[in-house]
């Protein structure tokens, strides 16, 4: 269980940057805590506050989390006396801290991208997989947060993926870093840190009837008792479905002959990364190398380690634009022209370059017959429901119906929302939550 824990809070951030975090932590402080508002600021970085709603949101999710991949109890009592609250929220300002660096460094994600991913993230979807006001409204609302603050927490999330991201690629720290700590590091003796009487009154100010009716009126549809219903649960067995499914080694030869341009491994090459901060110093390393023989000298001359300046092999669209069009116009061998980026100015060299082929038919003979057997049960259960389903329109008969398409139905009685993992546990339904409810 605590390996569990642990590892449910630890993200690659912390993993990475706790020790250039701790040195520089104390520029920021700890602070602001409990200011008497309905959403409470909790812990203040620089000048970006921490709210009490969006620790509750992470703090939940990693509990949820742990409670569906432990197969023992996780009572509230444990989680406190093991001080998650307090891991997590400091996982939270090790997070907001690494975000105002990446701003810095100019990393940003437009909100055009942010609100295409909220549509697309199956919280928000119905059973179709059609995003739903309903579903984000309840979220926010729940949660206490307005569509921007769901925006900004999706997009800081974003933007430090992508900077943890580009540092793993070598061990070069971009120089804002470094001056940052360089400068703050005899601060770190001073750093402030609040203990919290947990059991004190958050909220000092009286609450007047009058928002107390303002808030209600915000969430109401949030309040309401749920409603119970009387449910028939239908499933059609998959398994069933399969044996009933023969396929022969021809029909997947047909399908191999057929779709060929499918089964074709792509070229990769393999690259190397020098990162250097200045144009001049990255234009004297692709001066210098032009082949394997100085690309060798080089690194011994320089007394580089290959691991931490290798990146791996990538296929087309696997790189930024504007370094996929140097690498794959080289030739093995060489390096890229200085590139700018937001880490400085970065030079590739290009160890190999495996040649696209094609895949024989016993290479990928088992991919194909499980796609095959996957949309074969699929269209198979689409047409025995699609067959229950007109013979109830038609006639509003469930007996009848279910005996038309060979179904069996289990029935259910007064069952509401709280209710809903009951039905999952008992009928083995394979759907998440808020698609079931």
């Amino acid at each position: 269980m605590l390996k569990k824990i642990s590892s449910s809070v630890k993200t690659l951030s912390t993993r990475i940057l706790i020790v250039l975090i701790a040195l520089s932590f104390a520029l920021w402080g700890i602070g602001d805590i409990f200011n008497g508002s309905s959403n409470p600021t909790i812990a203040t970085v620089g000048k970006t506050k921490i709210k009490l709603n969006t620790f509750n949101i992470e703090y939940q999710s990693i509990i949820n989390n742990l409670r569906q991949s432990s197969n023992e109890p996780l009572t509230d009592d444990f989680v406190k006396a093991m001080g998650l609250h307090k891991t997590v929220l400091n996982n939270m300002i090790n997070q907001t801290y690494l975000n105002m660096l990446s701003k810095d460094l100019g990393i940003t994600v437009s909100n055009k991208y942010i609100k295409k991913s909220i549509l697309k993230n199956s919280m928000f979807q119905d059973d179709l997989g059609v995003f739903s006001k309903g579903y984000f409204d309840y979220f926010i609302n729940r949660n206490n947060l307005s569509e921007q603050d769901l925006v900004e927490m999706n997009k800081n999330g974003l933007i430090n993926d992508i900077f943890l991201k580009s540092l793993n690629f070598d061990n070069y720290v971009p120089k804002l870093m470094y001056e940052n700590i360089e400068k703050k590091r005899n601060l770190a003796r001073k750093a402030e840190v609040y203990q919290i009487d947990t059991t004190a009154n958050i909220i000092n100010k009286k609450i007047t009837d009058e928002q107390i009716n303002k808030k209600y009126q915000e969430v109401k549809t949030t309040l309401l008792k749920p409603e119970k219903r009387d449910i028939n649960i239908i499933v059609i067995n998959k398994s069933l479905i399969k044996d009933t499914i023969n396929i022969t080694d021809e029909n997947l030869m047909d399908i191999y002959q057929s779709n060929i341009d499918m089964y074709i491994e792509p070229e990769k090459r393999q690259l190397y990364q020098f990162i250097r901060k200045d144009k001049k110093s990255a234009t004297e390393i692709s001066k210098k190398i032009n082949n394997k023989k100085s690309f060798n000298a080089y690194v011994k001359n320089n007394n580089i380690n290959l691991k931490e300046i290798e990146l791996g092999e990538f296929i087309r669209g696997e790189l930024e634009p504007k370094v996929e069009k140097e690498v794959f116009s080289l030739q093995a061998n060489n390096v890229t022209s200085p590139i700018k980026t937001a880490f400085g100015w970065k030079v590739f060299y290009l160890n190999k370059i495996s040649s696209g082929k094609k895949l024989e038919f016993n290479q990928v003979k088992n991919k194909i017959k499980k796609e095959f057997l996957e949309d074969a049960i699929s269209q198979k259960i689409y047409e025995i429901a699609d067959k229950f389903y007109e013979k109830f329109l038609e006639t509003n008969d469930l007996e009848l119906s279910l005996t038309q398409a060979k179904l069996k139905s289990t029935k259910y009685t007064d069952i509401s929302i709280n209710d809903i993992n009951k039905l999952k546990s008992s009928s083995n339904i394979n759907l998440e939550d808020n698609i079931l409810i």
